[in-house]
């Protein structure tokens, strides 16, 4: 087995294989619920015109979706990408030579057989296919795709075009379910993968004790918000704090309602395989399809505002909603984010320093802490977790927009200087609330967070 856990290239395989299987346990949530033959296509020929139509079971989507990252280079986790990184595994190899042979016609089938459909002449590979529909409005819209998509509408080809985009993403699965088998079930001489290295020794970042297990990774932000790149490494957080009392603040964040809408939008999927929804008061937001959401109001309250024009012919709106929130809670859900970060940019021993001790009382405890938590009150959508990290005297400033949500903390107990009040009023007018972690847990100036979608 590899023994350098130090050096970049061994952490870099490490790391792709462990984003490997979470994806693929994932995907195989998703294919338990695909029936036999989820995908069917019938040709027919009537008065010299050839038509076509395509049936999909409604679980084949969830399941192309989590299949997306094993076909896109730019994952990090692509089919040759994993192989690549499975074969260095093991300086004498993980793989046998005839494994290597099979595993390389599985690919060239995959990306240069032919689709039965030519353009210009030239034939459309199966692979070429699935690019088509997949940067032509299922995953994304790109003007190449979608202007060779146009041309082929009213007739039978673009049918024929989705078919083989099911049928790439079932051959990926096949191939991914082999790669996965070759870790899970070792051939003789070839040791089971796991992706992660042995637990590092030392206390929890949160308890500060070793005695908690630690059997699993933590995720710096929650894998639930699509935190699934950045992991802290096993020995950092124990299990006893993960199962308990941190795993309650992921809840929290989840169930936010500018999180939660905005995580139907931004989440390709649950950890279970399902596709996300969310439901804040009487509207019910709920994902069809990779770019397709349904939005459902159970009252006839008109919470869509602004009406604006976009260049591609779409109308935009900003969604206005009262939220009513914890706001302690949630203060505790980015503490434990921001200490995670702590411990993934600047280590575990600068994590467990004594000036956050208070910080660990509150996220684990619930305990007051002297400081506040800045909430901004209206946010524009990004589709990733940003931080910004500022180390200053007697401050560790934490940044986090989690989908647009914006809050920023400050690890330590620090005092404010001047006149408290005075500061919120301030910070209210610029559309920030500030929320006080002991005594009562309300905004000093009242904050209700917006969230444009």
């Amino acid at each position: 087995m590899e023994s350098d856990g130090n050096d970049p290239s061994v952490v870099v395989r490490r790391r792709v294989i462990a984003r490997f299987i979470r994806q693929y346990r994932r995907v195989e949530s998703a294919r338990k619920r695909v029936p036999e033959n989820p995908v069917g296509l019938k040709l027919t020929f009537e008065e010299q015109r050839l038509s076509a139509g395509l049936k999909v079971e409604d679980a084949m989507h969830r399941l192309v979706i989590g299949l997306r990252p094993f076909l896109q280079k730019e994952s990090g986790i692509e089919l040759r990408d994993v192989f690549a990184a499975l074969k260095e595994h093991r300086p004498e190899g993980f793989f046998s030579e005839q494994e290597i042979v099979d595993f390389d016609a599985a690919m060239k089938a995959l990306e240069e057989e032919g689709s039965g459909l030519h353009c210009d002449e030239r034939a459309v590979t199966r692979r070429e296919a699935y690019d088509y529909i997949a940067d032509g409005g299922y995953f994304d819209e790109k003007d190449e795709a979608v202007e060779f998509l146009k041309g082929l509408e009213g007739g039978p080809a673009l049918s024929l075009l989705r078919f083989h985009f099911f049928s790439v993403s079932l051959d990926a699965l096949h191939i991914a379910s082999w790669l996965y088998g070759c870790m899970q079930e070792p051939a003789t001489g070839r040791a089971e993968v796991h992706g992660e290295t042995s637990p590092i020794q030392g206390d929890c970042i949160f308890c500060r004790k070793a005695d908690g297990g630690f059997t699993s990774q933590d995720h710096v932000f929650p894998e639930s918000l699509a935190g699934d790149d950045e992991v802290l490494p096993r020995g950092y957080v124990c299990d006893r704090c993960n199962a308990g009392p941190l795993s309650g603040l992921d809840e929290v964040l989840v169930n936010f309602a500018p999180i939660a809408v905005q995580r139907v939008f931004y989440l390709p999927f649950t950890k279970k395989g399902k596709l996300p929804h969310a439901r804040v008061g009487a509207l019910s937001f709920e994902k069809r399809f990779p770019r397709v959401i349904r939005i459902q109001s159970g009252s006839n309250k008109n919470v869509f505002a602004d009406p604006k024009p976009l260049p591609d012919g779409m109308v935009g709106h900003t969604l206005r909603m009262e939220v009513k929130a914890n706001w302690r809670q949630l203060a505790r859900a980015f503490f434990r984010m921001a200490l995670n970060v702590i411990a993934f940019r600047q280590g575990r021993e600068r994590a467990c320093a004594p000036e956050f001790d208070a910080a660990r009382r509150f996220i684990l405890e619930d305990q007051d802490f002297q400081g506040y938590f800045i909430i901004a009150s209206q946010g524009k959508p990004t589709p990733e977790v940003q931080v910004r990290v500022q180390d200053a005297p007697a401050a560790t400033l934490v940044t986090l927009s989690v989908y647009g949500v914006y809050g920023e903390l400050n690890l330590q107990e620090t005092p404010l200087s001047g006149d408290v009040t005075e500061i919120a009023r301030e910070a209210a007018e610029k559309g920030f609330g500030m929320i006080p972690l002991f005594g009562e847990p309300v905004p000093l100036v009242p904050v209700v967070p917006e969230n444009p979608a």
